[in-house]
């Protein structure tokens, strides 16, 4: 396949029905996220898959994002300070939010902004959702933000 699109610094993954581009500069922990929320999906039964670490190319149609994984990384996936490992990944999948890792820390926001959106594409842009990498999250807990998100957007309009 010919990719179209940009080509953006992230990871990508389906947790569920969902797909999220989780962003943050080099070593904010996106693969270490990925990572660590696949395994909780397998270990839930929960249907996961990475589309892409490190790298993606992003398209929007009809104002949905769609992100494909780039061949030459198919299945590869960093494990900091271990090397790049094998993890099975598929093509393509729709993106519903952001996923940003963030540490625990005196200069972190306890609390995000509200209605946190970031511009993935010019004038396509999707809900964040923040997630402490040092408090082990799960799908749960982005289950929870989603439907939080969803809520909200809801009493909104």
């Amino acid at each position: 396949m010919k990719n179209s699109g940009i080509n953006i610094h992230a990871t990508g993954i389906v947790l569920g029905r969902q797909g999220f581009l989780i962003v943050g500069p080099s070593g904010s922990g996106k693969s270490r996220l990925a990572s660590a929320l696949l395994a909780n999906a397998a270990q839930n039964g929960i249907f996961a898959a990475l589309i892409s670490d490190d790298q993606i190319w992003i398209e929007a149609k009809a104002g949905t994002v769609i992100a494909h994984r780039p061949e030459t990384i198919r299945d590869l996936i960093e494990i900091r300070f271990s090397g790049i490992v094998q993890m099975p990944s598929i093509r393509s999948a729709v993106i519903d939010a952001v996923l940003m890792p963030v540490s625990a820390g005196l200069d972190t926001e306890r609390l995000p902004a509200l209605h946190e959106t970031m511009e993935i594409l010019p004038q396509v842009s999707l809900p964040v959702l923040r997630l402490c990498v040092d408090f082990n999250p799960d799908v749960a807990m982005v289950k929870n933000l989603m439907h939080g998100r969803i809520r909200d957007q809801d009493a909104r309009s």
